[in-house]
């Protein structure tokens, strides 16, 4: 036997051993492969298990047939049954009722708080004015009652009342007061609101001095006669 036949046939031997503890290497021969991670392709010695093929197709038909909710994204249930919905829903109708009832406290409490100017009050509802202590700013709700009014944009956040007030305009207004009458400026158009308000704090840094009597007020102008102290 020659040198060089021994030398092939220990080299070829030597290759088997490693190839057989080489758990990649594939062997001579149709068998199913232990891989189960990858995906089974058929080649020439090795075909796939007919039970994982059919086992891994149904699987993907289940996953691609399964439907999430639309609201919480999750599967097992649909939108109708969802209880996240649902804790939602129920959690926004109890901010909502709350809000609601602390609005309307505020409100009353705001109303009780305005006061009536004294000879505003026997004309017809648009006619009467209240001066109210929480608001910063003078606010009608009948465009009527301006001598002049400009075109103006605005949002009011702080009327004190716990909501915001769009503004449309502003302007300068004639208040009867009996026999007299106020000029007051500077008068906030919004027809969110449904009555004539005047803010106390503005009549006061407008030189205005108010006298409250109950329920109802008097103002007075700047240096008035008719004022004693």
């Amino acid at each position: 036997m020659s040198a060089s036949f021994i030398l092939t046939s220990a080299a070829s031997a030597y290759s088997y051993a490693q190839d057989k503890n080489d758990p990649d290497v594939q062997h001579s021969g149709i068998r199913a492969t232990p891989r189960l991670n990858d995906e089974i392709k058929p080649t020439a010695t090795c075909m796939p298990c007919q039970h994982c093929t059919d086992e891994k197709n149904e699987k993907k038909r289940r996953v691609s047939r399964e439907r999430l909710c639309y609201y919480c994204h999750m599967p097992g249930h649909q939108i109708y049954t969802c209880k996240a919905k649902e804790n939602d829903e129920e959690m926004q109708l109890i901010k909502q009722a709350i809000n609601a009832g602390i609005r309307s406290q505020n409100d009353d409490v705001h109303c009780r708080e305005e006061m009536i100017v004294t000879g505003t009050d026997g004309g017809q509802w648009n006619e009467i004015w209240y001066v109210n202590p929480t608001f910063n700013h003078h606010f009608v709700g009948n465009i009527d009652v301006f001598k002049r009014v400009k075109h103006i944009m605005g949002v009011e956040t702080r009327s004190g009342m716990n909501n915001f007030l769009f503004i449309r305009g502003v302007g300068h207004v004639e208040v009867k007061t009996g026999n007299e009458k106020l000029q007051i400026p500077s008068v906030f158009y919004s027809p969110d609101i449904d009555r004539n308000v005047l803010s106390l704090e503005q009549l006061t840094l407008q030189g205005f001095t108010v006298r409250r009597f109950g329920d109802t007020c008097k103002i007075f102008p700047m240096f008035s006669s008719h004022l004693r102290w």
